[in-house]
């Protein structure tokens, strides 16, 4: 048994991830808050990339079973529907990081991913209506780089401009024009982006309320990773990945059988 190994073994769950991700949801009222959530994404899906996820004992169902009490929430469904601007800006940081690691996960953190909007819908109006809010009110760089990238992921999917509607919510389909607005959205976060650049080429701390993220290094990485990424959907042979996500999750062993009705219905 290796170092990390063993250090993952002898660790308490509840000390590595800051909840119980084994407790049923039913059981308990103490839920997971969105930051611990996106940063347990992460530990997953890091263990499983170093196969350690079975010294971890613990798999991705165990942490996404915890997300639909986020994805319902008033917070999200708000963004959503456009009908919130936010006068304390930390709880919609926390939430866009969680939103992101979400798509972020089901790429396997590629960054030349694609992905179908209308798999995701609520996550991808989400990160359109969030990442115009913080073209206009600059409220956070790292958490716009990452709302960026993600808007990225899914505008890079050629999607059918009368795409099918299972979701039980026909206005959230993404269709043609949803996707033409997301685009113009994304090119504005773009100018944003360059316009908030630091003298020394770095990117960190700019924002005209608290900052959450003010680590230059992330934040640096987060932006030129945005930055990088084409705003729409090129050829194969261009490079970009068009993911077929049920094979990305067959990869990894504590994805193996997940559901994608499960996070869009909130039905674990």
């Amino acid at each position: 048994m290796g170092i990390l190994s063993s250090l993952i073994s002898r660790t308490p769950t509840a000390e590595i991830f800051g909840f119980n991700p084994r407790v049923a949801v039913t059981e308990t009222l103490e839920y997971p808050n969105p930051l611990q959530l996106a940063l347990s994404i992460v530990t997953v899906f890091v263990c499983d990339e170093l196969e350690l996820i079975e010294y971890l004992n613990i798999d991705l169902w165990d942490i996404l079973k915890w997300y639909p009490k986020h994805n319902t929430s008033g917070l999200f469904q708000a963004v959503v529907r456009r009908s919130f601007i936010p006068e304390d800006p930390i709880p919609l940081i926390h939430l866009i990081y969680l939103i992101t690691h979400i798509v972020y996960v089901f790429t396997a953190y590629s960054p030349t991913a694609a992905i179908d909007p209308n798999l995701l819908p609520y996550e991808f109006h989400f990160l359109k209506n969030v990442l115009e809010l913080m073209v206009i009110s600059k409220i956070d760089v790292d958490a716009g780089a990452e709302a960026l990238e993600c808007l990225k992921i899914f505008l890079r999917f050629p999607s059918p401009d009368t795409p099918p509607c299972n979701n039980g919510n026909k206005w959230l389909c993404v269709n043609a024009v949803d996707i033409l607005e997301a685009s113009e959205i994304a090119m504005k976060a773009d100018f944003w982006l360059w316009s908030v650049q630091k003298e020394d080429g770095s990117w960190g701390g700019q924002c005209e309320s608290e900052c959450v993220a003010t680590d230059t290094v992330h934040a640096t990485f987060a932006v030129l990773w945005a930055l990088g990424s084409p705003v729409h959907h090129v050829s194969d042979s261009n490079g970009i990945v068009f993911v077929d996500v049920t094979d990305v999750l067959r990869t990894y062993p504590s994805f193996e059988g997940f559901d994608f009705g499960l996070i869009r219905n909130g039905s674990y």
